[in-house]
């Protein structure tokens, strides 16, 4: 019976224990980590020591790096709920996104431009190959991923497109910009427009930007319009006693929409759902493998050996300007990556005369430049460059390497037949509608639109290409492959008879012309005059013959 006293309060003391452990509700919100007790800095370096307070929208400073657990208190972004599949570049470039979007109004008003759809679809097929390679650069320098979106901003991914100020490439450079980060160009090639040299170049000049300013809206700023621009910008704000943020820059117009584009297209691809935008999924593997070749071939051969169509391989090697790898070994050749075995094995069993795509030539007695040009199918800039003449000053007996006439045929006829202008950006005044189609001036030519009723025939000599007899008649390599139905990488027979419509005019943006003929001239001399195919000439004009008399009026169609 003593017992029963103790047990009781044991029993007792027990249960009040126990309610001192029991876990709190789950309606209770989690207290937040990493934001009491620290100020918000403010541009200028000002602070304030109210955590909990939102900047202001036009306050919004740089592009802080997030840390685990810590909230966004800037930020309008949420965590990312968009679907994609495992191994899927866009999930593995989101997943590192590690720089905090602002509120601001400059973005709102340019979110338009990558919510539609088809312009990310287009974007996003441009990527694909380079896609990876990309971010695996980024990686490896510890820059952020979201450089990775920076192209499609500048060129919209498009890796042979020249801006009208003359940058090029994904990357958007200049010619000396470019040179100073080692992007080499000649006849042959251009490193502003190969994807990996040019990938490497803007990673090393956006590095030392950021290093430069500590900012990445700042560097962005000059990567675009210059650093003296933006220097120019900060002292002037200073003077004034203004913030120097990029927010409150007086930059040129381009720039300060410029960043706030690459910001909007953040906010899409950190949650595309949100804004309705589909990410197509890239695989996480590599596209394509460089490969040094150590002897000079025609990218027609090389597509042979490799086993694809000759417009998907100069599509991986966008810096090459010509068919042909040029005059110097080691070059390194892009080729889809389940295709180097075939290439390696194929490139060890073809003869040296078939690999290399040249011919040797001696200098005969009468011979120029020009004359042994034309009569290779390739230019005197080609033959130069292939030889290291430093003019065009040529000897009896000199032997000379010569490209052959395909070989130095622009592959800019086999992708486009036109240079396009890059992405034109919008302004923030005003909502960009959405984009139409090219206009027909600009439309590659098909094989049936263009054909005129008259045309002449032309039976093709030795060494004569497409690429000599749409110079020699003034018309796109493009049309004249279409009138004939062949392709335009075809080679030419000799005796093989051409159709060409040399009565059309030069095209709708040609300007006509009336001459009068005077004293001394001929149908040679006014041709080469106006640099138009004498029988070009003839035929605008409906000559029978080549008698001109003094007075008489000719039309003239000039581009």
């Amino acid at each position: 019976m003593r017992m029963l006293p103790r047990l009781s309060l044991i029993i007792l003391l027990a249960i009040t224990l126990s309610g001192c452990f029991t876990n709190p509700s789950r309606d209770t919100p989690p207290a937040r980590v990493g934001v009491v007790g620290k100020a918000a800095i403010l541009p200028g370096g000002a602070r304030t020591d109210s955590p909990g307070k939102r900047m202001e929208t036009h306050e919004t400073a740089a592009l802080p790096r997030k840390t685990a657990g810590q909230a966004s208190p800037a930020s309008d972004i949420q965590a990312d709920t968009a679907p994609a599949g495992p191994g899927d570049v866009w999930q593995r470039i989101r997943k590192g996104f590690s720089l905090e979007i602002p509120r601001n109004r400059r973005i709102d008003q340019l979110m338009h431009v990558y919510r539609d759809q088809q312009r990310m679809d287009r974007i996003q097929r441009r990527a694909a190959p380079w896609l990876r390679h990309i971010a695996n650069e980024l990686e490896k320098r510890g820059l952020p991923l979201e450089l990775a979106l920076l192209p499609a901003v500048e060129s919209a991914y498009q890796a042979r497109v020249f801006s009208p100020r003359g940058a090029a490439g994904i990357w958007q450079f200049m010619g000396a910009t470019g040179g100073q980060y080692g992007l080499e160009r000649n006849w042959w090639y251009d490193g502003r427009m190969d994807v990996v040299d040019s990938t490497r170049a803007a990673l090393d000049y956006l590095d030392w930007l950021h290093r430069r300013y500590g900012d990445w809206l700042l560097a962005l700023a000059a990567y675009n319009s210059g650093i003296r621009t933006v220097d120019r910008a900060i002292r002037r704000n200073k003077r004034h006693g203004r913030p120097t943020d990029f927010w409150h820059l007086r930059l040129p117009r381009e720039t300060r929409s410029y960043v706030p584009q690459w910001l909007a297209l953040l906010r899409i691809v950190r949650d595309p759902a949100r804004y309705q935008v589909t990410l197509r999924p890239v695989p996480d593997t590599d596209a394509f493998t460089t490969l040094t070749i150590d002897k000079p071939i025609d990218l027609r051969v090389a597509a042979r050996l490799s086993g694809i169509p000759l417009s998907d391989l100069v599509a991986l090697n966008p810096g090459l300007k010509h068919l042909h790898t040029g005059s110097s070994k080691g070059y390194r050749l892009h080729l889809p990556q389940d295709q180097v075995a075939r290439f390696r094995d194929a490139l060890a069993s073809i003869p040296a005369s078939e690999f290399t795509g040249w011919t040797n030539y001696r200098v005969r007695a009468g011979d120029v430049l020009g004359l042994i040009a034309r009569r290779h199918g390739t230019t005197v800039r080609a033959i130069r460059e292939a030889n290291g003449l430093k003019s065009t000053r040529i000897r009896i007996g000199q032997k000379l390497r010569l490209p052959l006439g395909n070989g130095a045929a622009s592959v800019a006829a086999l992708a486009r037949p036109h240079r396009p202008a890059r992405l034109n950006r919008p302004r923030t005044a005003a909502k960009k509608a959405p984009p139409r189609s090219a206009p027909a001036a600009r439309r590659p030519a098909s094989r049936t639109a263009q054909k005129p009723a008259r045309g002449i025939a032309y039976r093709v000599h030795s060494g004569d290409s497409l690429w000599t007899i749409s110079r020699r008649f003034n018309v796109p390599v493009a049309r004249l492959a279409a009138w004939n139905d062949i392709a335009i990488n075809q080679t030419l027979r000799p005796g093989q008879v051409l159709r060409i419509h040399a009565g059309e005019p030069a095209g709708k943006g040609a300007t006509r012309i009336h001459y009068r003929v005077r004293k001394g001239d001929s149908l040679y001399l006014i041709a080469r005059r106006f640099r138009v195919p004498m029988k070009q000439l003839q035929s605008w004009n409906q000559l029978s013959d080549r008698y001109l008399r003094p007075g008489q009026k000719l039309t003239l169609y000039l581009e």
